[in-house]
């Protein structure tokens, strides 16, 4: 299963390719969030936008930088909480082998 620049849609267990929210990059702190039924989907903003100004969502802040590049293409320069964990699995795995 690919799911690359699809979108879970209401439930979750259903994944669609959504031009309009192609568009919208990631944020930590996004613009918007969208909502989808069995009528469609909807865009709303979190906060006012300027005329110009990009709107963002969260591609989600759960997966590590793996997950992030397999799913999305990019990684997060500021790193993620996933990668601290598999990091300090890692170092300790490292000690217990010697």
């Amino acid at each position: 299963l690919v799911s690359s620049r699809c979108f879970a849609l209401s439930g979750g267990d259903t994944f669609g390719f959504v031009p309009f929210l192609d568009m919208c990059q990631h944020s930590a702190v996004p613009s918007a969030n969208f909502t989808s039924d069995e009528r469609g989907i909807v865009l709303r903003t979190l906060r006012p936008v300027a005329a110009g100004e990009e709107v963002t969502i969260s591609y989600g802040g759960d997966y590590s930088s793996r997950r992030t590049f397999e799913q999305y293409g990019f990684v997060l320069s500021e790193g993620c909480a996933a990668d601290a964990t598999l990091l300090e699995e890692a170092v300790a795995a490292a000690a217990a082998a010697g």
